[in-house]
């Protein structure tokens, strides 16, 4: 009788072993699978449509086309087409991109860097970027750093 006892017990205790093993794979199952989620958010393209931010624009003789504004792994790029609209070659070594909110308030100026000259009629292609997302940024207006 003595022994029944015994083996009910060790089989009680072998039972609530498992259940917390169990339960023990499952929570950290679960947390892992939580970061994992947070990570695959974080690394999601997305894409700025917004169309006051990609409208083209043009500042002096020079004309800014084909804006797009991709976030990415932590990063938002900036691509932008540069074109001379001019008759002769000018000098645009670089310009500052300022990034608005909803409010007009100013998120970040980036800068775009031509490198020296662009021939009339020219188009050169830009790239700039933020460790950050942009993807809700409102508008943006060039300026031409002379």
């Amino acid at each position: 009788m003595e022994m029944m006892k015994e083996n009910k017990k060790k089989i009680i205790i072998g039972v609530i072993v498992i259940i917390i093993v169990i339960a023990v794979i499952l929570i950290i199952g679960f947390l892992l699978k939580g970061k994992e989620t947070k990570k695959d958010e974080e690394s999601r393209y997305k894409s700025n449509t917004n169309s006051e931010f990609i409208k083209d624009q043009k500042i002096g003789d020079f004309e800014f086309t084909n804006t797009s504004l991709n976030y990415k792994d932590g990063n938002s790029v900036l691509r932008v087409s540069v074109t001379n609209t001019s008759s002769q070659e000018l000098n645009l070594q670089e310009f500052k991109i300022h990034v608005y909110d909803s409010e007009h308030n100013e998120i970040v100026t980036l800068t775009g860097f031509i490198g020296d000259k662009l021939q009339a009629g020219e188009t050169k292609y830009i790239e700039s970027s933020y460790a950050d997302d942009l993807t809700n940024a409102e508008s943006i207006e060039y300026e031409i750093v002379e």
